[in-house]
C-alpha cells in the first residue's frame, strides 16, 4: 500500500482503486472471482463487459480487505450481507476489532475510472464517485453539449443547483464540476441512510458546495490525496441536516469527484434490522474525539494485490505480475 500521509483516524479509511490503469485479462478476473464466495464471483463474471467485471471484482475485494484489516478478521471468513435497501454491511459478530470500531460500517462506489471505499468506526458512511460526462457517453452518436446531456437529470436537481450548473456556461468544465459535486453528495446521502432508490426524488436534497473549478488541480489520489477535503452543506426538504451529519468532497484525477457522507446511527433505514443489530453504539450522535481531531483521511490509491489475503497475493503477482 501507499505510505500514509497522516495518522489513520480511529479505523477510518478512504481507499481507491484505478480500474482504468488495471489491464485485467479474462483469466485474471476468473482467478480473482474464484477467491470470492461462489455467489459473488458468479455475479461479477455475469457482466458482459470486461470494464464492468473489473469494477464488480474490485468493489468486492475492497470491501473484504477493509473488513479483514479493521476488524482483524480472516479474509476468507468475512461475511458480507445487504439490507433490504441493498446497503452492504459486515455481519461478523464478535470480531476482535469491534471494540475499537463499535459501529464499523463501510460503503463502496464505482463509476468511470475508479472504485472507491470509505469506512468509519462510529458514524454511518456513504460514498459516491461521479465520473465526467465523456465517460458516461455510450454508443456511436455524437456527444451532446453538457447541459443538453444533463437535462434528463434536471428533475433531480433543485432550482438553485440547476442555476449553479447552468450559470457556469459556457465553461463546461466548471459546469460539470458543479453538477458532479451536487450529484455525488446526493448519492452519498441516500447510500449512508441505506434506502437507496427508496428515497425520491433527489430534488428533495439540496447541496451547497464550494465554487467548482474546471481544472485538474485540487485534492486527488496519490500525491494530491493529502490536500484538504472540501466541505459541503446539505439540506433535505428545506431543512439543514441535523447534528452528526457532514459531507466531504474530493477531486480525483481525470475529472472525477468523490463525496463521502457521514451520519449518526439514528439516520439508518434498515427494514430488516440486521445491519442495525451490528451497531454497538446505536445512540451515538457524533464521533468521539481521541485527543485533537484529525481532518478526514485522504484517499489512498491501492493495487489489486494490496486487497488480497497474504497467501493469495504472492500467487497473484507470480501469475499476473501484480
Amino acid at each position: 500500500m501507499q505510505p500514509q500521509q497522516q495518522p489513520r483516524h480511529r479505523a477510518e479509511r478512504r481507499w481507491l482503486l484505478d480500474t482504468a490503469a488495471w489491464r485485467a485479462a479474462p483469466d485474471e478476473l476468473r482467478w480473482l472471482a474464484a477467491l470470492l464466495p461462489a455467489e459473488d464471483g458468479a455475479a461479477c463474471l455475469a457482466y458482459r463487459s470486461v470494464d464492468d467485471q473489473k469494477r464488480a471484482v474490485a468493489s468486492r475485494l475492497l470491501v473484504r480487505a477493509c473488513c479483514a484489516e479493521v476488524l482483524s478478521l480472516p479474509w476468507r471468513e468475512v461475511d458480507i450481507r445487504r439490507t433490504r435497501g441493498r446497503k452492504p454491511f459486515c455481519a461478523n459478530a464478535g470480531a476482535p476489532g469491534r471494540a475499537a470500531a463499535p459501529n464499523f460500517n463501510f460503503n463502496v462506489s464505482h463509476e468511470g475510472d475508479y472504485v472507491a471505499l470509505a469506512c468509519h468506526p462510529h458514524l454511518i458512511v456513504g460514498v459516491d464517485v461521479a465520473a465526467p460526462q465523456a465517460l458516461r457517453h455510450r454508443g456511436d452518436a455524437p456527444q451532446r453539449p453538457l447541459l443538453d446531456a444533463l437535462r434528463a437529470l434536471r428533475p433531480q436537481l433543485t432550482e438553485r443547483e440547476w442555476a449553479r450548473v447552468a450559470g457556469c456556461a459556457p465553461d463546461e468544465a466548471a459546469a460539470e464540476c458543479a453538477f458532479q459535486q451536487a450529484w455525488a453528495c446526493k448519492e452519498a446521502f441516500v447510500k449512508a441512510r441505506g434506502d437507496g432508490l427508496g428515497f425520491a426524488p433527489l430534488s428533495r436534497i439540496e447541496v451547497e458546495a464550494p465554487q467548482a473549478g474546471g481544472g485538474e488541480g485540487g485534492a486527488g489520489a496519490g500525491g494530491g490525496g493529502a490536500a484538504a477535503a472540501l466541505a459541503a452543506q446539505v439540506s433535505v426538504d428545506g431543512a439543514p441536516l441535523g447534528r452528526g451529519w457532514r459531507f466531504e468532497l474530493r477531486r480525483l484525477p481525470r475529472r472525477h469527484w468523490a463525496a463521502v457522507a457521514l451520519a449518526p446511527p439514528s439516520a439508518v433505514v434498515d427494514a430488516w434490522g440486521e445491519f442495525r443489530a451490528t451497531l454497538l453504539q446505536p445512540q451515538l450522535e457524533e464521533a468521539p474525539l481521541d485527543g485533537s481531531p484529525l481532518p478526514p483521511p485522504p484517499f489512498e490509491l491501492l493495487t489489486v494485490a494490496d486487497l488480497l489475503p497474504h497467501d493469495a497475493a504472492g500467487e497473484y503477482e507470480a501469475r499476473f505480475g501484480g
